[in-house]
């Protein structure tokens, strides 16, 4: 098993006041090369069952748009947003909250 991925992402965002939208683009790109086979006892099963799996960079390319609006009250920050992938034609949401110290 030996697999690399790598996330590229750029966000522009402008603060006004207590809320801060915000609009990016994430690109997601990975190799994975997996293989196995099953033995016991050193012995091979019958017909060899194994696997293998290869795939490149260029094929693994996942682009992915995300928006969304934050809140900002005091020591706390609620998030609102939500993403689209490209490739497989999903969409996203998320809902966050969280208190600042």
């Amino acid at each position: 098993f030996d697999s690399k991925i790598f996330f590229l992402e750029t966000q522009l965002s402008k603060q006004f006041l207590f809320v801060t939208p915000f609009i990016g683009l994430r690109l997601a790109v990975s190799q994975a090369n997996v293989s196995w086979d099953i033995k016991a006892a050193s012995y091979t099963l019958a017909g060899g069952a194994s696997y293998n799996f290869s795939e490149n960079f260029a094929d693994s390319m996942q682009p992915s748009l995300f928006g969304g609006v934050g809140f900002n009250f005091l020591f706390f920050q609620t998030t609102l947003a939500a993403s689209y992938d490209m490739r497989y034609n999903v969409w996203g949401a998320n809902l966050s909250f969280r208190a600042k110290l």
